[in-house]
């Protein structure tokens, strides 16, 4: 077979893909799937690492990114708690962008979060909404934030 002609190397990113794989007699080591309008697709791992870079970018041209969907009571806690501190930050709304199924794969890869909300803040990966209010109740989140100037005073806490 000519160069030309062979498949992308493949990898399993997505822990859910392993059943996909397992399923479908993929091979875990050569195959990806991610979802995609609503179902498993395969992805080469060229594919998943354009995501990833547009992920990182992403995170580190902003100082508080949120990935999140717009259904989602969880996102919705986070961005409230953000708001309420006064707090600037980026939102991406997942379920309404194109290749959200992808970025929420490469983000669960990056981090071990396949769930939303998934915070950042000065680049660095601080969780879901658990984890925000969490820091928020023990007054580490505010600090945080005016680090990372996404708040120019110390907010008092909700």
């Amino acid at each position: 077979m000519s160069p030309e002609k062979r498949a992308k190397p493949m990898k399993l990113i997505h822990k859910n893909s392993s059943n996909f794989a397992k399923r479908n007699n993929l091979s875990p080591t050569r195959e990806t799937g991610v979802w995609r309008e609503k179902r498993w697709v395969l992805c080469s791992v060229e594919e998943m690492e354009v995501v990833m870079n547009k992920a990182k970018e992403i995170v580190s041209e902003y100082p508080v990114v949120v990935f999140s969907k717009t259904y989602c009571g969880y996102c919705q806690r986070v961005k409230q708690v953000l708001t309420q501190l006064g707090a600037t930050f980026k939102v991406l709304e997942l379920d309404e962008m194109s290749d959200g199924g992808e970025i929420q794969s490469a983000l669960s890869e990056w981090t071990g979060q396949s769930t939303v909300p998934n915070v950042f803040i000065k680049g660095k990966h601080i969780g879901g909404c658990d984890r925000v209010v969490e820091s928020n109740k023990q007054g580490k989140l505010v600090p945080l934030l005016t680090e990372a100037g996404a708040i120019a005073n110390n907010s008092s806490q909700l």
